[in-house]
């Protein structure tokens, strides 16, 4: 047997309790979507700060390799500026004595001759002869003028039988010139 029903008030009973049920679920549906979003939102902010910190540390890792690489070109900078001046007070050197061999023969009296020339890491020695005392004593003058000798100083001195003095003269040179 089939039952009918024909009380409007049950069927519309039904249809709020349909509709009370479809908003119950549709509010629940949206408190949970309300409470999943920060959820959602705060797993995003955390991947873009992992990220973040991964470029950040690559970055630091980036910055601290520049630093090492710059820390050895400054100290290669400076052994090369320190190398160039040792070359450059080579270099000047070289022309001082360029200077003095050249301006050399200017500088001897003219009774004055040279028999040798010596040279060590810490003086040069000249020998040779002459005629007069006061001529040799010219000589060392003219010797201190050079910027290359620290000290001139008379060392033998000898006169044979004919009257030629016999002579040798001893410049020290600075430090700088032993290295």
């Amino acid at each position: 047997m089939v039952w009918v029903n024909f009380l409007p008030w049950r069927r519309q009973r039904q249809r709020q309790q349909l509709r009370r049920d479809g908003l119950l679920l549709m509010a629940l549906l949206v408190l949970l979507l309300a409470l999943t979003m920060p959820l959602l939102e705060q797993q995003t902010l955390g991947k873009r700060q992992q990220t973040g910190l991964r470029w950040l540390k690559e970055t630091n890792d980036q910055l601290d390799r520049l630093s090492a690489r710059l820390a050895r070109l400054e100290a290669r900078r400076d052994t090369l500026r320190r190398a160039l001046a040792i070359s450059e007070g080579r270099q000047a050197r070289l022309r001082e004595w360029q200077a003095f061999t050249r301006d050399l023969a200017a500088t001897l009296p003219a009774a004055l001759w040279l028999s040798e020339i010596s040279k060590t890491a810490q003086s040069l020695t000249v020998t040779g002869f002459c005629l007069r005392l006061a001529e040799v004593e010219a000589f060392r003058q003219q010797l201190e003028r050079f910027h290359l000798f620290q000290q001139v100083n008379t060392g033998r001195l000898s006169r044979d039988g004919k009257g030629i003095i016999r002579f040798s003269l001893e410049a020290t040179l600075p430090e700088q010139e032993h290295e």
